[in-house]
């Protein structure tokens, strides 16, 4: 283990970038490998971090783009159109069909959407994790979500309107809101809808589109909203209690911020002050003569 040295670790930063890694990836790796390493030297396999003073790659945060609604109903829209053909798009002239699990898959799409799941969390929702009592939907129950933790999102209109749906769609002998197409033989959920993404975002025009951004959509439409960041937080399981939102959701649709922009009158807001600092002064100079 002495062996391992600090160009070793530069060819394998080296290495990982040629192959095409991005730079916070990169830093990923380097920060397991340094608890593995700090491991061993906790276990006397080492007497040095060799990735001591290791300054880390720099990184350039990517400006996330607004997906729009209309943008992720053209895409759930497209999956049920009959415009593929044998996992490829049909060309003009030629007869197509929707996706195979185009519904499921609009449904999955729209479900992120209006509550902010992350996708593996989605895939693992459960009948019993809705609440129709209390209007809530359960994310995270047998403690499989990101960061262990189970939490509650409270139904919004949209979010509501969705299970509803799908639960006159629900197939009857399983407990998943998105079984496995085999679920018959053992019910489980389906593993991924990663092919039927990447037909649909081509047919909607929306190549750079992924899971992901359902959930940027759902915490950016919250945020215009007025919705405070605790709450925000709550529901999409940050424990920072909306500290990365504040920082992160800065890339609100140029429509939101002129219309904040024209709810701000400085005019009135400065004379306002003005009057309530002269009308102070007034109270002050009649009480120093009384």
């Amino acid at each position: 283990m002495d062996k391992i040295n600090r160009t070793l670790i530069n060819s394998f930063i080296a290495k990982r970038q040629s192959a095409g890694l991005a730079a916070r990836t990169v830093n990923l790796e380097v920060t397991v490998l340094r608890n593995v390493l700090n491991k061993a030297i906790d276990d006397k396999w080492l007497t040095q971090l060799p990735t001591e003073n290791l300054r880390p790659l720099k990184t350039t945060t990517r400006k996330r783009n607004f997906t729009t609604s209309a943008e992720i109903e053209r895409l759930c829209h497209l999956a049920l159109q009959p415009i593929y053909h044998e996992g490829r798009l049909a060309p003009p002239g030629e007869e197509g069909e929707p996706l195979q699990n185009g519904q499921q898959f609009a449904d999955y799409i729209r479900l992120m959407t209006y509550c902010g799941a992350r996708l593996a969390e989605t895939l693992r929702l459960c009948w019993k994790d809705v609440n129709w009592e209390k209007r809530q939907l359960t994310i995270g129950a047998e403690g499989d979500a990101k960061n262990r933790k189970w939490r509650v999102v409270d139904f919004n209109p949209d979010l509501e309107a969705l299970l509803k749906e799908m639960l006159h769609r629900r197939v009857p002998d399983s407990e998943w809101l998105f079984p496995s197409p085999r679920h018959r033989e053992e019910d489980r959920p389906a593993k991924t809808f990663r092919e039927s993404l990447i037909l649909a975002r081509t047919a909607a025009n929306l190549p750079a589109f992924g899971f992901h951004d359902c959930r940027h959509h759902f915490i950016s439409q919250c945020v215009m909203a007025g919705i405070d960041y605790m709450t925000i937080a709550r529901w999409v399981g940050h424990q920072d209690g909306g500290i990365l939102i504040g920082k992160v959701y800065g890339h609100l649709s140029n429509e939101h911020a002129q219309k904040q922009a024209g709810r701000l009158d400085l005019s009135s807001t400065v004379t306002n002050r003005v009057n309530e600092t002269a009308s102070k002064n007034r109270e002050n100079i009649c009480q120093k003569s009384n």
